[in-house]
Formats: C-alpha cells, sequence, structure tokens
C-alpha cells in the first residue's frame, strides 16, 4: 500500500494527552491547507498530537486517477495505530463512517439530557452554550 502523507503537530512541551487526534480533510484541500485545511486547529496540539492526513491526490500524498472513499479508509485505519480521534469533515467524514468508527463525538450516554448533551457538545469545542429552544426531551 502506498503511504499517504501525515503532518504532525505536536506542542505539548511534556503535558497534555497522549491519543492524538487524526483529521480527514474534504475536496478542494488539504491536511495543513493554512486555508481551507485544518491549520486552524493548531492551538489544540498544546493538549495532544495532531495527524493532518493529506489523502491520495491532495496534498503531499501520492496522485490517484480517482477517489475512492474505501481506499481512504483504509489509510486511515493504518494511521489509526492503538487508537485515535478521527475528525472528518465533509468528504472527510464520510471516510471516518467506512473506517466503522466505534463512537463519533460527543458522547452520548444513556442518562444525557438534552441540556447535558447541547452543553457538552458545545462547551468541549470553547463554544457558549445556546438556550434549549426545542420541544424534546
Amino acid at each position: 500500500m502506498t503511504a499517504v502523507h501525515v503532518t504532525v503537530w505536536d506542542d505539548r512541551n511534556g503535558g497534555g494527552a497522549d491519543t492524538p487526534a487524526l483529521f480527514v480533510h474534504n475536496i478542494f484541500t488539504w491536511g495543513d491547507d493554512p486555508e481551507y485545511g485544518f491549520a486552524g486547529q493548531r492551538p489544540l496540539t498544546a493538549d495532544r498530537p495532531l495527524l493532518l492526513m493529506d489523502r491520495r491526490g491532495y496534498g503531499d500524498s501520492p496522485d490517484t486517477a480517482r477517489s475512492d472513499f474505501e481506499v481512504d479508509a483504509e489509510d486511515v485505519v493504518g494511521l489509526l495505530g492503538t487508537g485515535a480521534h478521527l475528525v472528518g469533515h465533509g468528504n472527510g467524514g464520510v471516510v471516518a463512517l467506512l473506517d466503522r468508527v466505534r463512537g463519533l463525538t460527543p458522547t452520548v450516554t444513556d442518562d444525557a439530557t438534552p441540556e447535558r448533551f447541547l452543553r457538552e457538545s458545545t462547551e468541549s469545542v470553547g463554544l457558549p452554550v445556546p438556550p434549549l429552544r426545542c420541544g424534546f426531551g
């Protein structure tokens, strides 16, 4: 199997988590593309290593005749190692789903209320918690 290019960012300085986050990009971009890729996520490297994959035919990965989600998913499996948080955007999200992920962020437990789900899915990414205005729960 041809290896894909991966940019590794790790600014933990001896602290933070060992489990990396693997980012899989959408079309018309690549992993560390400063405008449409994941370059804006660089501050997360203070907490954990980030692996920014260039899918085949993008960035510094080998060219391909056509994009293939299943081949991309095999590449992702090869990069996950003993485990990683998997983040997919657009077509990268399709690849992540084909990888038969065990869970998607945010993780919802049986005791989750709509309020708790909303809080955990916004606070975890640094967003303010919006008011709950729906009729479920």
